[in-house]
C-alpha cells in the first residue's frame, strides 16, 4: 500500500483504531478485503530467520482477524517432502 509491503507498518492499519476506520472505509465503499499477501517464507530452516518470518505472519494474521478477512498468502516454497505412509489392501 503506497509502496510499504508490510501493512502493519502502515498508518491505516497501524493502531486498533486506524483498523477500525479503514475497515469502515471499506465497509461504507462495498470493497471485501479478501486476502492479504505477506511475504512469509516458512520454509527456512535458520532459527533466526524463521523467528522473523514467523513473527511477520502472526502480524498478518492478526491484522487479517481484525479485518474481517479470512486468507494470509505465505509462501512454503521449500518445505520438505514428507513421506506418508500408504495402507496397503490385500
Amino acid at each position: 500500500m503506497q509502496g510499504e509491503l508490510y501493512l502493519p507498518k502502515c498508518l491505516e492499519f497501524s493502531t486498533p483504531e486506524q483498523i477500525a476506520t479503514t475497515r469502515k472505509l471499506f465497509a461504507d465503499n462495498q470493497i471485501k478485503i479478501c486476502n492479504l499477501g505477506a511475504s512469509t517464507a516458512l520454509h527456512h530452516l535458520d532459527p533466526e530467520k524463521r523467528k522473523k518470518n514467523l513473527d511477520e505472519a502472526r502480524a498478518f494474521i492478526d491484522l487479517a482477524q481484525q479485518l474481517g478477512c479470512p486468507y494470509v498468502r505465505v509462501f512454503p516454497n521449500d518445505l520438505p517432502k514428507i513421506r506418508i505412509a500408504r495402507k496397503r489392501s490385500i
